[in-house]
């Protein structure tokens, strides 16, 4: 604690006040200007107490020069001169409270409040500095990643789209306040909006697939996973859904579907036995040739190997075969 006064004896007036009030604490006393300004220079302080009149220098200055030094300390005068107005004027000046000598037994009061006050400033600047922290975080992850990001509110309007979006539907101004389920195909918007007032109603969110339809016409592909964000009261005010574009895996797997079909097509129709095996040697595939040339239908083959096919005698010529078409893939 700093104490700026002259005064020998009400410097120890103000001591003994502190003590009958159950605090205690060290005291750096000032006298005067330049060895105020050293003390504020050279150490923190939780407290800074002055009297208003000091010979040479006056309370004005001195709270001035702690306001720029020692912003964040709190500042109590107590005096014997001061009056009401100037008293009013410091403290639109920065001081935290002042107190007559004369009432001294408003000092304990004075000094617990102003670091309780202090104490709680120092609570909110932690929480705003950890608020901007997350607030940067997660717009570093939501400027970087390719998924899909929304947040809704309980109508179902968008209050916010990740920059991922702009390649599709437009920017997050743009598309803030727009209802959420305009793009999503018409065969599928009425099955998403249900889904949506179940996690809205539930707070548990669903995994979906449905299709955007764009302006111009093409349509991509998306699964999503919802979720709820809750209140400080633990209610749902929001709707987090979190999607990603899956067109190209959905292309693909069609493309493969269909080139499965032509080719089992072709087999069967094919007047060719045709024995398709892993890469363990069990047959996964077997034709109507095949059934007709070795006399078992599919069903009584699948899994099995296909070494049951080949005569015992022709053992080392299959496993060499088996061995080759292994190895070729």
């Amino acid at each position: 604690m700093l104490h700026l006064e002259d005064n020998p004896r009400d410097a120890d007036f103000v001591r003994h006040g502190l003590e009958r009030e159950g605090i205690s604490a060290e005291i750096t006393r000032v006298v005067d200007r330049p060895s105020y300004v050293a003390a504020l220079e050279k150490g923190a302080y939780g407290l800074i107490i002055s009297d208003y009149t000091i010979p040479g220098f006056d309370g004005s200055s001195a709270l001035a020069l702690a306001r720029e030094k020692a912003p964040a300390t709190p500042f109590i005068f107590v005096s014997g001169t001061i009056g009401e107005e100037v008293a009013v004027e410091t403290l639109k000046n920065g001081a935290t409270n002042y107190v007559l000598k004369h009432r001294i037994e408003r000092l304990g009061p004075a000094v617990r409040g102003a670091l309780q006050e202090t104490c709680e400033r120092e609570n909110l600047r932690c929480a705003e500095r950890e608020l901007r922290e997350k607030v940067e975080f997660f717009r570093r992850i939501s400027e970087n990643v390719t998924d899909l990001v929304a947040v809704l509110d309980l109508a179902g309007r968008r209050l916010y789209t990740s920059p991922s979006y702009q390649a599709l539907l437009g920017t997050d101004a743009e598309l803030h306040g727009t209802d959420g389920f305009a793009e999503i195909h018409p065969e599928d918007r009425e099955r998403i909006r249900h889904l949506f007032h179940e996690t809205v109603k539930t707070g548990v969110g669903k995994k979906a697939e449905f299709r955007f339809l764009l302006k111009d016409g093409t349509v991509r592909y998306i699964e999503s996973q919802g979720g709820v964000i809750r209140d400080h009261e633990g209610k749902i005010s929001n709707v987090i859904v979190a999607s990603r574009d899956v067109t190209k895996r959905k292309l693909a797997e069609a493309s493969l579907r269909a080139s499965e079909e032509r080719f089992h097509s072709v087999a069967r129709t094919a007047n060719d036995a045709i024995v398709i095996a892993d890469s363990g040697g069990r047959i996964v595939a077997w034709n109507g040739a095949a059934q007709r040339m070795f006399g078992y239908a599919e069903k009584e083959v699948l899994a099995l190997p296909l070494a049951l096919l080949f005569p015992e005698h022709y053992d080392g010529g299959r496993e060499r075969g088996l061995d080759f078409a292994s190895a070729a893939g």
